[in-house]
């Protein structure tokens, strides 16, 4: 793949799209609400409605293994250190622990990457601050690795620190484990908390 003008900033759709109340997955049919308040409940009421049936588990299993959207947008949580305001500037978040509810510009990367991977190209990203880049890489190799079997996934940063560090925000497994911490635990592997014996320092193993 050639990456070309990559200093272009990428231009906003005219006129500035707006998403849905309610989204409908197209490869699971599956709606899910997408304003703060109504996707927690939404949220709550599947782990409530699949806490003792195993049918239903397996039934959503599937549709995040079909829809990497679905599974974002229905389980994943993002940690969130600034609000960006109006002008530019950036204060503490009001809410560190947020759902992931994806603007339409991440469903479309979203589908980029699992594009790219499925094909084995590479991918070159224009990214600016605060979009959630980083955090929809992580989404995409968390997801293949909770779904897939047999994938060997490699993650490199510029430092050791930088791929994983206890505590550390900014490392890449730590990302890993504050998604599993969010997930239900009838959806994550056995012995995947930090010290336990699929998580060990720098690997995370799904047996």
């Amino acid at each position: 793949m050639t990456i070309t003008n990559l200093t272009t900033a990428p231009k906003l759709k005219t006129p500035f799209p707006k998403d849905p109340e309610i989204w409908t997955c197209p490869i699971t049919g599956l709606r899910v609400p997408k304003e703060f308040g109504a996707n927690l409940r939404y949220r709550e009421n599947l782990l409530r409605k699949t806490e003792h049936n195993i049918v239903f588990q397996e039934e959503l299993m599937r549709a995040c293994h079909d829809s990497i959207l679905f599974f974002t947008n229905a389980f994943v949580f993002t940690f969130k250190q600034f609000d960006v305001l109006p002008d530019g500037s950036m204060m503490p978040a009001a809410y560190s622990h947020v759902p992931m509810i994806t603007w339409e510009i991440q469903n479309e990367f979203f589908e980029e990457l699992v594009w790219a991977v499925e094909n084995g190209e590479d991918l070159g990203i224009k990214k600016s601050r605060d979009m959630g880049a980083s955090w929809c890489c992580l989404i995409l190799l968390h997801w293949y690795w909770l779904f897939y079997e047999d994938c060997m996934l490699l993650e490199l940063s510029r430092t050791e620190d930088y791929v994983d560090k206890t505590g550390n925000p900014k490392s890449l497994f730590w990302k890993h484990d504050y998604i599993n911490q969010w997930l239900p635990v009838w959806m994550c592997p056995p012995g995947i908390k930090l010290g336990e014996p699929n998580r060990t320092k720098m690997h995370l193993f799904n047996p």
